[in-house]
């Protein structure tokens, strides 16, 4: 368990099942203290620490090889993972997460791209640039074509996406998932140490240091502290 990024985007879908949000509708605060996180990091919670059925390691890449060596039974993954199964040889498929409630929600994005404003020319052939990179085409050799998740859906449609889903085998049941994909991670320039707050506290719970009231209060207060800072507001750091 990483406690970074890395961590942290396996578990906003099992607060999103439960109804939860990743931030308050005004991006002010954390609502780390809502009871879907606490359900959420309780279960994790005992797998970790009462049942030991849940695999931790610092090292968050080891988890495909160990998969693809048959020493772990599942892990959850994006589609970039299979690449590591299939030149491991090993036998998998893959579902869908269980979900709480029967709501499979998942994670998606958000990934960005940015253009600088270096005057109004540029600008525009920026943004013609970027509708060019990103259509059905070029989106199934240049995003598809490296193992990463289509960008459009008519990219579904193209022989290069025909070509990579019978050469990895799972890879359309992701596709398909993306049906179940209704918010996103957090717009906000201190997403970063946003998402460190939380996935510094799970590491700490999963690891046996501190409990998931206490994790989840310290998380919140490094989290709004940060949301506050971004926004020019005074903290209590002074």
């Amino acid at each position: 368990i990483a406690g970074d990024e890395d961590t942290v985007w396996r578990f906003w879908p099992m607060v999103w099942q439960q109804g939860g949000k990743a931030i308050s509708d005004d991006a002010t605060s954390a609502p780390f203290d809502g009871p879907e996180y606490t359900a959420a990091l309780e279960l994790l919670r005992a797998m970790a620490v009462d049942d030991k059925s849940l695999y931790l390691d610092t090292n968050s890449d080891a988890i495909y090889e160990l998969f693809a060596s048959n020493k772990i039974g599942m892990v959850i993954a994006g589609a970039f993972a299979l690449q590591t199964f299939v030149d491991g040889k090993v036998d998998y498929g893959v579902v869908q997460l269980p979900a709480f409630a029967g709501d499979h929600q998942t994670v998606s994005g958000n990934d960005n791209w940015m253009v600088f404003d270096n005057g109004s020319d540029r600008a525009a052939a920026s943004v013609e640039f970027l509708q060019f990179l990103t259509a059905a085409k070029q989106d199934a050799v240049w995003s598809v074509g490296l193992g990463n998740m289509p960008i459009r859906g008519a990219t579904q449609a193209t022989p290069a996406w025909k070509k990579v889903a019978k050469s990895f085998p799972g890879f359309q049941a992701f596709a398909d998932n993306f049906r179940n994909t209704k918010q996103k991670r957090p717009q906000t320039i201190a997403y970063p140490a946003y998402s460190l707050a939380l996935g510094e506290q799970i590491a700490a719970v999963l690891t046996g240091q501190t409990s998931v009231n206490d994790a989840l209060a310290e998380a919140k207060t490094r989290a709004d502290e940060a949301l506050a800072e971004a926004a020019g507001e005074p903290t209590s750091k002074g």
